[in-house]
C-alpha cells in the first residue's frame, strides 16, 4: 500500500492493461479560515490565511501485475485535479489528491481508507481498488461519498455512499448476449478471467442473467487464469455444442489475442467484449480481426464520442498527463474529479455531508455526453438489477469495431440490459 499526497504535480507510473472498471470520488474541504485579530496598539486585524485544501482520495489495484487499466483511472484522477487546481480549485480551495495503491491486499485497502477517513478526507474519486467490498463499511459509516465513474462489482451498487455514472462492468457483461443475439447469435457463451476474485465470478453472473433476460442459450462457459498465453482450448471448449456467439474478456493485451484466436479457429462464430478491453494498443493489434467486433459500452467510449466533455477530457489529459492513453478507465478516473469539482462550486462548503446530501439529490446531472445524465432520486434498478439497490444508470451503448473505429450501432440509443428495454437519443454525442 501507498499513500502519495499530491498538490500540483503529476505523477507517471507503469500502465497497465484494461479491466473492469469502476468508479469513486471525494475530498475533505478544510473551510477558508481568516486570521484573529492580533494583539496590538490598533487592533487591526493580520493577513488572512490561504484558504486550506479540499483532501480526496483515489485507490485502486495500481502496481499489481494483472491490474488492468486500473492504474488508467487513477492517471485520468491526477490529470483533472491539476486541471481543477490550475483554474483555481473550488472557490479558491485547491484539491489535495492522495493515492491508495492497494497491491492486491485487502487488509492494505482497509488501512488506508481508514488513513485518508481519520485524515480529513471528504470522498473518493476514481474507486479502482478490487475491495471495494471490504472498505464500503468503513465509507459508509463515516459519510464519505464515492463519486465515480463506474462500478466494477455488486458491492458498489448495493453501497448507500456510491454514486456510479453507469452500471459498470456488472451492466456491460449482462449487455452481451442480447447484442450477440441481435447479431443473429441462438447459443452464446463467455471466456473471462476466473483468478481476479469475486469480480469474475460476479461477471459470469452477469452474463447468465443477460442471457437469461435475452432470451438465449447458453453453452460452455471458460474460465481460464489472466495469464493464459495459448488461448486455443479456451475457444475450443468456449465454441464447442453448437455455439454460434462469444463473450470475450481478458485484462490487458490477452484480449487482442483471444479475439484473433476465435476469429482464426471459430470465423463463423459472432464475438463481442466489453469497452473496458478496448484500449488504444487492443484496437491497433487486432487490425482486421477487429472488424465486426461486437462491443458493450457504458457510455460513449472516448474512441467514438464527439461530446464535448470528452474533447475535454481529450485535453486536459494532453496537457496535465501527456502519455497517459486515452481510454475509457482514464476517462472515468478524469469524469469523477470533474464531477466533484462542478457539484462542490454549488456548496457553500465541501464537507462530507453537504457532498453526499447534494449527490443524493440530483437530477437529469448532465456528464456533458460521455455518460447518461445522472438522476439519483430514482433507482431503475431496485428490482432488476441483481439486487443493485442504488445503481441508479444500469444503461449500455451498442458499438461496432471496424477498421479500428468504433461505431454506434444505434447513435445516442441507451439500452438496459436488465429489461432490455430503450431510452432513444438517451445521450447526446454534440
Amino acid at each position: 500500500m501507498g499513500v502519495a499526497e499530491r498538490g500540483g504535480r503529476r505523477r507517471s507510473g507503469r500502465r497497465f492493461g484494461p479491466v473492469l472498471a469502476v468508479v469513486v470520488v471525494v475530498g475533505v474541504l478544510v473551510a477558508a479560515c481568516g486570521s484573529s485579530p492580533k494583539a496590538g496598539s490598533s487592533g487591526s486585524p493580520g493577513p488572512a490565511a490561504a484558504p486550506g485544501p479540499i483532501k480526496i482520495f483515489a485507490q485502486g489495484t495500481y502496481s499489481l501485475p494483472g491490474g488492468g487499466g486500473l492504474y488508467d483511472i487513477y492517471q485520468g484522477v491526477a490529470a483533472a485535479t491539476d486541471a481543477v487546481n490550475a483554474a483555481g480549485g473550488i472557490k479558491g480551495h485547491k484539491l489535495s489528491l492522495a493515492k491508495c495503491d492497494d497491491d492486491g491486499s485487502p487488509s492494505a485497502a482497509i488501512q488506508c481508507t481508514e488513513t485518508q477517513i481519520a485524515g480529513g478526507a471528504v470522498a473518493e474519486v476514481g474507486e479502482g481498488t478490487a475491495f471495494f467490498e471490504e472498505v464500503q463499511p468503513y465509507l459508509a459509516k463515516a459519510g464519505v461519498p464515492v463519486v465515480g465513474g463506474n462500478n466494477g462489482d455488486l458491492s458498489f451498487g448495493q453501497s448507500s455512499v456510491a454514486f456510479a455514472f453507469s452500471g459498470g462492468a456488472p451492466s456491460a457483461f449482462a449487455a452481451l448476449p442480447e447484442e450477440l443475439k441481435a447479431a443473429g447469435a441462438k447459443k452464446v457463451s463467455l471466456i473471462y478471467p476466473d483468478d481476479l476474485g469475486s469480480a469474475g465470478a460476479e461477471n459470469r453472473e452477469e452474463f447468465v442473467l443477460g442471457a437469461k433476460v435475452a432470451h438465449v442459450a447458453v453453452g460452455n462457459i471458460t474460465g481460464i487464469p489472466v495469464t493464459t498465453a495459448d488461448f486455443g482450448p479456451a475457444v475450443a471448449h468456449a465454441t464447442a455444442g453448437g455455439v454460434d456467439g462469444v463473450a470475450s474478456f481478458m485484462p490487458g493485451a490477452g484480449e487482442a489475442q483471444l479475439i484473433k484466436t476465435l476469429h482464426s479457429d471459430a470465423p463463423t462464430v459472432k464475438v463481442a467484449a466489453t469497452s473496458f478491453s478496448m484500449t488504444p494498443s487492443v484496437i491497433s493489434s487486432l487490425g482486421a480481426a477487429g472488424n465486426g467486433l461486437l462491443v458493450s459500452a457504458v457510455g460513449n467510449p472516448y474512441a467514438a464520442s464527439s461530446a464535448p466533455w470528452v474533447k475535454l477530457y481529450q485535453e486536459q489529459l494532453a496537457k496535465y498527463a501527456p502519455g497517459a492513453p486515452l481510454d475509457d478507465d482514464s476517462l472515468i478516473g478524469w469524469s469523477s474529479v470533474w464531477t466533484l469539482a462542478q457539484i462542490g462550486k454549488t456548496l457553500p462548503a465541501v464537507t462530507r455531508s453537504s457532498l453526499l446530501g447534494a449527490l443524493r439529490k440530483l437530477h437529469n446531472f448532465s456528464l456533458g455526453g460521455a455518460f447518461a445524465n445522472l438522476t439519483t432520486t430514482a433507482h431503475p434498478c431496485q428490482s432488476n438489477c441483481l439486487g443493485q439497490v442504488n445503481l441508479y444508470s444500469p444503461y449500455v451503448i451498442y458499438y461496432t469495431l471496424n477498421n479500428g473505429k468504433l461505431t454506434p450501432n444505434s447513435p445516442g440509443d441507451l439500452v438496459n440490459p436488465y429489461t432490455n428495454s430503450v431510452i432513444s437519443n438517451g445521450i447526446p454525442d454534440a
